[in-house]
């Protein structure tokens, strides 16, 4: 995936090519591998959380956005489905920020290595922010429901690795648009400042989220569905 912004006169023009003389939408291209090599990977960061304190969001933000971004623009070809996981518990894994990949073994491996050489990497350590980064491989090819729920029905274990993969690519998006902007001219921030811009980050799309979620996401999820009701915790039935 990349992150570059395409300026508004090539994609003007494109649309109106294909309008003009597509008939059939173009093919989505195919992997370089079959879904049969690959399995999915896991790259997991956990943040220090301090008692008393609220988790630092803004930390998933920061390592999604200077870490993982420029990965997937680098091998976002080889990886066939990619999501991430957020979640602060007050257990032994505490807040941990996931990244999951299902790609083949040779893939893996160099999205790993470049995580785990990241200066970023470094720079979290020494700042008593990042306690940890673990890494989940496979060397047998994996199914790709196989990090759905046990739980759900076979066909939605499936079909929902395809959902939660599309929802991770528009939260990384927008984290990119309201990131702090980079300057490679400048010297190196310190950490700090850099968390800094992030929580700025966090705060914005948590602001949009609670102005724009109930339509733009769950109204039109709703809708997807035929605006069929749901059970909520409370055992109500609500429609968005």
């Amino acid at each position: 995936m990349s992150g570059l912004r395409i300026p508004a006169i090539l994609l003007a023009a494109a649309l109106s090519a294909a309008c003009a003389g597509l008939t059939t939408p173009p093919k989505t291209p195919e992997p370089s591998r079959p879904v049969a090599e690959a399995d999915w990977q896991a790259l997991r960061f956990r943040f220090a959380w301090p008692p008393g304190r609220d988790p630092a969001w803004h930390l998933d933000a920061l390592f999604a956005d200077r870490l993982l971004r420029p990965i997937l623009e680098e091998e976002g070809r080889k990886i066939l489905l990619w999501r991430f996981h957020r979640r602060a518990v007050r257990d032994a894994a505490g807040h941990r920020f996931s990244f999951l990949f299902y790609a083949d073994a040779a893939t893996a491996r160099r999205v790993l290595h470049a995580a785990a050489s990241s200066p970023l990497v470094a720079r979290a350590r020494g700042a008593g922010r990042l306690l940890e980064v673990v890494t989940e491989t496979s060397a047998a090819p994996g199914p790709l429901s196989g990090t759905s729920d046990p739980c759900w029905p076979q066909a939605l274990r499936e079909a929902w690795p395809h959902y939660i993969g599309g929802v991770s690519r528009m939260w990384l998006d927008l984290v990119r648009a309201y990131a702090p902007p980079e300057d490679p001219s400048a010297a190196e921030e310190s950490f700090e400042t850099l968390e800094r811009g992030y929580r700025e980050t966090e705060r914005r799309i948590g602001e949009l989220w609670q102005a724009q979620g109930r339509h733009a996401l769950l109204h039109h999820l709703n809708a997807l569905f035929g605006y069929e009701p749901i059970r909520i915790l409370e055992e109500r039935r609500l429609r968005f």
